[in-house]
Parts: structure tokens; sequence; C-alpha cells
């Protein structure tokens, strides 16, 4: 693969992911977090389905939102990814495969 492609397709990657982040809001961020973390005490492995299930009605405008709250979780060593996926069960998902996360707390 051409370095400079992957170096592309890394920066426009980290873009949307700092895109999203900046469109949610503080208040919803701290709350997703905050579900994370619970997450994290109360079970050795969950999926972003289990955060959302936790959430319930809260979302944000865009639900990659997501994503970044799982980078900062496990930049503070709450979880790690696995090498494991499962079939999401929300419907908006239509079943796409999703990591499965490994407590660290």
């Amino acid at each position: 693969m051409n370095v400079l492609n992957t170096q592309l397709g890394d920066e426009l990657k980290e873009q949307g992911i700092a895109a999203v982040d900046a469109n949610a809001s503080a208040a919803w961020k701290k709350l997703a977090l905050d579900a994370v973390q619970s997450l994290a005490v109360n079970r050795d492995k969950f999926t972003s389905d289990d955060v959302w299930e936790v959430l319930g009605n809260s979302t944000p405008l865009e639900p990659r939102a997501l994503g970044p709250i799982m980078r900062r979780a496990a930049a503070a060593e709450w979880i790690e990814p696995t090498a494991d996926f499962i079939m999401s069960s929300k419907f908006t998902n239509h079943r796409r495969p999703i990591r499965v996360w490994k407590s660290l707390v």
C-alpha cells in the first residue's frame, strides 16, 4: 500500500473523529463517559451497544460521537479493545460487527 495514501487516510480519519467529537455537547460527552466508566466497573467485557443501553434516550446529533468517548476511556486505562467482535443488536447498526471492550478497572 502506498505510504502517502495510508498517511492521508489516517489524517482524514482523525479529522472525522475530531469533527464528530466537536459537535457533541459537553453534557452528553460527560454522560457517555460516565456510562462507559460504570460499565467498566461493573462488567469484565462490554460493547458500544451496552453503552447505548445505559444512555437510553440520550443521543447526540451524530451517534459516531461515541467513538471518541471510547478512545478517552481507553486512554484513561479504564478499558482496552479486544480482538473479539460480535454482531450489534441495535436496529440502526443493521447487525454490523462491533468491538468487544475489556475492563481494566
